[in-house]
């Protein structure tokens, strides 16, 4: 649960890849917070006040350790930051 992800909420990303069509100019972008977020930060926002516990495992070989991407090309080719905060995202998966 040490390792570390950029999470971007999937609206986020359709709005990146729309932009792309026409302003990449077939460069490689990458669609990212640049915010790191732990595996055990993420259970905690997503089991809430809920009694549920993680289940742990070893890690596995190769696995990458820390991942976080640069928005700044999407923001200066596409015009394109995330504005959907991880915490919202999740809140809006939720099921009343």
């Amino acid at each position: 649960g040490k390792q570390t992800r950029d999470f971007v909420h999937v609206d986020d990303v359709v709005d990146a890849c729309v932009r792309s069509l026409d302003r990449a100019g077939g460069l490689v972008v990458n669609v990212g917070s640049g915010v790191s977020t732990s595996i055990k930060e993420l259970w905690s926002m997503m089991a809430g006040a809920s009694a549920l516990t993680p289940r742990t495992a070893s890690s596995r070989p190769h696995d990458i350790v820390r991942l976080a991407l640069s928005p700044v090309r999407a923001r200066i080719q596409l015009g394109w930051s995330p504005y959907t905060p991880l915490k919202d995202g999740l809140a809006g998966l939720r099921a009343d």
